[in-house]
């Protein structure tokens, strides 16, 4: 692999290739074709230079190419090592995991039957363009980015639904990697619009349109008073490298030193956020602006005075006196670590383990599995002019992302040669419960408000019992008691469960036969046709109708208020009804597969 950073000596000659690589650029060939070129561009070290006095000939187009290249290289890794992979998951299976990974929700009954009858050839290609088209894509990874840039913020210090109706914005139009990070990293001006209040993402998205709002600023915002934090976060988030180490003193066993630490700080310490308005519990309005010199009132504290007061200089050395934040960024987004850092944590999002683990700790004496791969995709995303979607696509269309979870020949099991089973986050959990248990469309029937307030609502309370923290990687599920409880008897699954006038137990009900609603309830709960067996025993269970325990949950009043001191977020739900016997046994049925592990995980 490559050095981490560009040396200053070579910065201008690569960027000027990078520039011309781009112009060669075309979407409709993609990042696909760019990781072709890396494939098939080993030996151009090597190759014969060309004679100045001659034109040099066009560079032919790179050739159409699959993910299948990727499939190539990792092949190598796992001959060379004997291991066998898993065989090809089934298109249930498939289409569960890529709705999950890509929308972060299960797919919906209809769709599954629709897929499993679909007979031709490109039909995993095509749902994977489906889903990087709908709105769910762009929801999702605005939440996703959202948690892990600003995510940890006290409550106030930023505007969280702002910052995430702009990231909806951004990854709705596709915008490149590299244009967010530097947006994100140099954003000045005010962070909110304040006046106008954002309680509901519909009007967060509304304040977008005010003039002089910078949402992006909510991330500087996060460490108004901690430049050395804001240096951290960034060399964590956009290079993958943890510099925090260093900030106390220098270690034996690694790389940066307190003084490149305070080095690179000080692009952090000259830019002044100032409060505008509290926010009233909205978030805090923050006006952000970049100072010639370290801001006085750093300057002036004994303990932040030493990260801001040297001068600015970014990992490599490279002084970064004057536009310093603006310069910064221009270095960061040619460095090779920049790239790499974001296809790592892709590979781990949707591979359940990151080439380097954990995600945000690249370093020498951290060593990545099959660095090959990493590097050659690192290339390519760069190359592909930073194209989220476009890595996407090439990540869940190989065969690898395709495999089974099950055990294949011997030696199955490293280096993703099966898919690794991963349990669902809070934003995963939430989105899946509402769709299986038809949340939303009663919201909708019943006018009780927005389902994008009531996924933000839902995921912030599970996010305190359910949260996954994918920066570690645990080599076994450890469920707690608190998330068992939750699933059994929290309010969302309780009222999600609750028969009574929802449109979803009237359809069940209306449904021609037993076997008809035990199948449409697998459908909607675990994305495939019940087994034989589970089809006898969903039967059984529905004939035999239910004994009344569920009768007597619902004569428990819902609170008015939660213990944490917001307000319930289903409030507006209609109230459930006491049920007959067979819908009492539906429910029950719904509730049980809500609490199977085979829902509660990614597989």
């Amino acid at each position: 692999m490559s050095t981490p950073f560009a040396s200053r000596k070579k910065a201008g000659p690569q960027l000027a290739a990078r520039v011309g690589r781009l112009s060669l650029w075309s979407p409709a060939v993609g990042i696909a074709a760019a990781l072709a070129a890396v494939l098939g561009g080993c030996g151009a070290a090597t190759a014969p230079q060309p004679v100045a006095h001659k034109p040099a000939p066009s560079a032919p187009a790179p050739p159409p190419f699959t993910a299948a290249a990727l499939d190539t290289l990792l092949r190598r890794e796992w001959e060379s090592r004997g291991i066998t992979p898993a065989p090809r998951a089934d298109d249930a299976t498939f289409l569960r995991r890529v709705h999950l990974d890509i929308v972060g929700v299960i797919p919906t009954a209809d769709r599954v039957t629709a897929f499993l009858a679909d007979k031709t050839p490109d039909k995993r290609a095509r749902v994977v363009d489906e889903l990087l088209a709908s709105k769910d894509y762009a929801d999702y990874w605005a939440a996703r980015w959202e948690e892990v840039l600003v995510g940890g913020a006290r409550p106030g210090d930023v505007d969280r639904l702002t910052f995430r109706a702009w990231l909806r914005e951004a990854f709705a139009r596709n915008a490149k990697w590299d244009e967010l990070a530097t947006t994100l990293v140099t954003a000045t001006g005010r962070s909110s619009p304040g006046l106008l209040r954002t309680a509901t993402l519909a009007e967060a998205t509304e304040g977008l349109k005010v003039q002089g709002i910078a949402p992006a600023v909510n991330f500087a915002a996060k460490f108004r008073d901690t430049p050395q934090d804001f240096a951290g976060q960034t060399a964590r988030i956009f290079l993958g490298t943890q510099i925090q180490c260093a900030q106390c003193h220098d270690h034996k066993t690694e790389k940066w030193t307190q003084a490149e630490f305070r080095s690179f700080s000080a692009c952090f310490g000259r830019t002044q956020l100032t409060v505008v308005e509290r926010g009233g519990g909205f978030g805090r309005i923050v006006d952000a602006r970049d100072l010639p010199g370290p801001v006085p009132r750093f300057a002036k504290n004994s303990e932040v005075a030493p990260f801001v007061s040297t001068p600015p200089k970014a990992l490599d050395g490279t002084s970064m006196d004057g536009e310093t934040r603006a310069k910064l960024a221009k270095w960061m987004v040619t460095q090779p670590l920049f790239s790499r850092a974001f296809v790592n944590r892709a590979w781990g999002h949707f591979l359940g383990r990151g080439f380097v683990s954990p995600v945000d700790d690249m370093r020498p004496s951290n060593a990545a599995e099959a660095p090959a791969v990493l590097e050659a995709l690192g290339e390519a995303f760069a190359r592909s002019g930073y194209d989220i979607k476009a890595l996407v696509r090439v990540i869940t269309t190989s065969e690898v992302y395709q495999l089974s979870a099950q055990l294949g020949g011997p030696g199955t099991g490293p280096l993703w040669s099966r898919f690794r089973v991963t349990p669902l986050g809070p934003e995963e959990l939430v989105r899946s419960v509402v769709r299986a248990t038809a949340l939303d469309a009663t919201l909708s029937e019943s006018g009780a408000g927005e389902v994008d307030d009531l996924h933000v609502r839902l995921t912030r309370l599970f996010a305190f019992v359910f949260d996954v923290d994918e920066e570690m990687d645990a080599t076994r599920y450890e469920g707690s008691v608190s998330q068992a409880l939750m699933m059994m008897n929290g309010r969302l699954i309780d009222r999600g469960t609750a028969g009574g006038a929802t449109s979803l137990f009237a359809a069940l009900k209306a449904a021609p036969s037993d076997e008809a609603r035990v199948a449409t309830l697998y459908l909607r709960t675990l994305g495939r046709p019940p087994r034989d067996a589970e089809l006898a025993a969903g039967v059984a269970a529905l004939s035999e109708g239910s004994r009344g325990a569920r009768g007597a949950r619902l004569a428990t009043q819902p609170p008015k208020r939660l213990p944490k001191g917001g307000p319930d977020p289903l409030r507006g739900l209609p109230p459930p009804r006491a049920a007959d016997a067979k819908t009492a046994a539906i429910e029950d049925l719904l509730w049980a597969l809500l609490n199977a592990s085979e829902f509660a995980f990614n597989h």
